[in-house]
């Protein structure tokens, strides 16, 4: 990185994001369509699966180790609010403190709806 100074390296950053965004963009089709069944595999695969998810985590703002989470996750098999079974894996959800980032358990779709709710109304 050329500069030292946060605040002008940020804005050399922006420079060179706005500058390549259509070529990155691009690429990226270029790449998704030559590849297109080669993706399909891959995010079918345990690993695709545990990528995209953890990757969501982090950029939801986890702050734990995503490892030990991904093992909670996965050994986990009811909402530990309302204690019913998971239907499948994407009624599995990673409750988080928003304001710290920190992992808090694994609760079903319906539980999550409404922390989040509750947290929203009774700030």
């Amino acid at each position: 990185m050329p500069y030292a100074d946060k605040q002008v390296r940020k804005e050399y950053q922006a420079e060179y994001r706005k500058k390549y965004r259509k070529e990155k963009n691009e690429y990226g089709a270029k790449y998704r369509k030559e590849n297109k069944q080669r993706l399909i595999e891959y995010r079918s695969s345990e690993q695709g699966k545990k990528n995209s998810r953890t990757g969501n985590w982090k950029f939801s703002g986890l702050k734990d180790n995503v490892e030990d989470v991904w093992k909670i996750y996965l050994e986990t098999d009811q909402c530990l609010i309302c204690d019913n079974k998971f239907k499948n894996d994407k009624d599995k959800h990673m409750n988080h403190c928003h304001e710290t980032g920190f992992f808090l358990n694994i609760i079903c779709q319906k539980c999550n709806i409404l922390e989040h709710n509750n947290s929203y109304w009774n700030k």
